[in-house]
């Protein structure tokens, strides 16, 4: 060691003798980098310190750290009570099967829109307008051509309808998933979602010949598909749940209300199952998940599995702010982010623990914050700007930046799912009102207590949902997280002006 020091001395003694500036900068440097060294070893003690405290208060509070402590604590259900079983391999066959038909006629599979870059290559525009016509108005026959086709479709993957609905009988659901794994199949909760789509049109098929027991009983197995995911600890998994759900209620429902009859004991059947699904449905799950997922992430991370300089990446770091603009926050902390990411890119790795400690309390501090709106998310949380979402897009930690968004609107979605719920759960009351008496009810509060035990409520007004008599029908609506009554749109009446600022959500009885 004396040999290298007494080299530098000298070194430095001939700089300063023949250079004076020279050594001025050689010891301006030395203690710029003691000064960086000792701010690292200090914000690595401080927030070591703080990360020791969230973390004791998230396990006082009964919350996993870890996907394989979260893993370890999820009773698994017998296997011969497990529904997944019965999915899983619904959904071995429809990989093999898929999903697309060969020709584009028929609705909800073949991918045709509006939008003419998400429409087939080659479609025939006299089908495009068919296929959207029968999408947007459940109670316009089906062509004949297209019934033909889809019955051939539904018989083909008969087997895959007959799978899902027995796995509606279970009570229990759990997927063979090893959440601890980095190794995880998505596809799995995709094929979930095209499994959907094909209840839905093998519901259709019931629809248009005239058996609406059958019709329903395919919406109450299209619920339960999309309840399925409830538990499983992946917002990715809950989300794709929801969607399933929203197609089972949204595309299904309406054709079997709008082009059979009924008996009113299958309509109360369905209607408590949708009461439920109001009641109980939690994306808690979800981010319970979704917390212990990102602890291991900054795990990895501080232990140098998943390099920092990663993140801090000029893509990344752009990706942040592009994520962040689309969330409640603003543009603020932008170039601060920028600066930050490029100083961390120059930081040796064993001197940014303390950032990442800092970046990973944040993290979990935020994910407490969700937790407790997760249950009964508050009026205000729901239809404004998050303040807590706000400062982490203002702030410097680009890892907390670039996720947290991307799941803060998950609370909202599963609230539209609720919102939804209980507004076909109210059209079905009036729809049974409407057999007994011969008219639809005046307002919502007729149906109580004989239909409804109570008028049911909007988690995005804390007031009663939105009720409206048309002439070929009725809707119920929630007015979403805008806080505004559009009148239905864009879900239930399609708007002529464009539809960007509206998020009503709800039901529509054509009859």
């Amino acid at each position: 060691m004396i040999g290298p020091v007494r080299l530098i001395r000298k070194a430095m003694e001939a700089a300063r003798a023949r250079a004076p500036w020279l050594w001025l900068w050689m010891k301006l440097c030395v203690a710029l980098v003691a000064a960086e060294v000792l701010a690292c070893v200090a914000w690595d003690v401080y927030s070591s310190a703080r990360l020791r405290a969230v973390r004791e208060e998230t396990a006082k509070k009964n919350l996993a750290l870890s996907m394989r402590e979260l893993t370890a604590r999820r009773p698994a259900p017998p296997e011969t009570s497990n529904a997944a079983n019965f999915y899983e391999a619904a959904f071995s066959i429809l990989a093999v099967k898929g999903i697309s038909p060969a020709k584009p006629t028929l609705p909800l599979v073949s991918g045709i829109s509006r939008q003419a870059d998400k429409t087939p290559a080659g479609a025939d525009r006299s089908v495009i307008v068919d296929v959207i016509r029968v999408e947007e108005d459940p109670h316009r026959p089906m062509p004949a051509y297209m019934l033909a086709d889809a019955r051939v479709y539904v018989a083909e993957r008969q087997d895959i309808v007959d799978l899902v609905g027995r796995a509606r009988e279970l009570a229990q659901s759990q997927y063979h998933e090893d959440w601890s794994q980095d190794t995880r199949d998505r596809a799995r909760f995709t094929r979930l979602r095209e499994t959907a789509r094909l209840i839905a049109l093998a519901a259709w098929v019931d629809a248009e010949e005239g058996r609406g027991a059958e019709g329903l009983s395919k919406v109450r197995t299209g619920l339960a598909l999309g309840r399925s995911l409830e538990d499983e600890p992946s917002l990715w998994s809950a989300l794709n749940g929801i969607a399933a759900s929203s197609v089972a209620m949204s595309t299904a429902l309406p054709r079997v209300l709008a082009r059979t009859e009924v008996t009113d004991r299958d309509l109360a059947t369905l209607q408590r199952e949708l009461e439920l699904l109001a009641e109980t449905f939690s994306v808690r799950p979800a981010f319970e998940g979704e917390l212990a997922d990102i602890c291991d992430t900054y795990a990895e991370v501080l232990a140098g599995h998943k390099p920092l300089r990663e993140w801090s990446a000029p893509g990344t770091v752009a990706m942040s702010a592009a994520v962040r603009r689309q969330s409640r926050s603003g543009d603020s902390g932008d170039a601060r982010a920028w600066a930050f990411a490029a100083l961390l890119r120059l930081t040796p790795r064993w001197l940014t623990g303390g950032y990442i400690k800092a970046d990973e309390e944040t993290a979990i501090r935020y994910y407490l914050h969700l937790l407790d709106e997760i249950d009964k998310p508050t009026l205000e949380y729901l239809t404004r700007k998050d303040p807590a979402l706000e400062k982490i897009g203002d702030g410097i930690y680009i890892m907390s930046r670039l996720l947290l968004p991307a799941v803060s609107r998950g609370i909202e979605q599963g609230e539209a799912l609720r919102a939804r719920a209980r507004a076909s759960a109210a059209c079905i009351a009036a729809l049974r009102y409407r057999n007994e008496t011969g008219r639809w009810p005046a307002n919502l509060d007729e149906l109580v207590p004989k239909y409804l035990v109570r008028t049911p409520a909007d988690p995005f007004s804390a007031k009663p949902l939105r009720y409206a008599v048309l002439e070929d029908g009725v809707m119920i609506y929630s007015v979403g997280p805008n806080g505004v009554d559009d009148g239905g749109k864009p879900v239930l009446v399609r708007p002529t002006e464009a539809p960007a600022r509206y998020d009503d959500t709800g039901f529509r009885i054509w009859k």
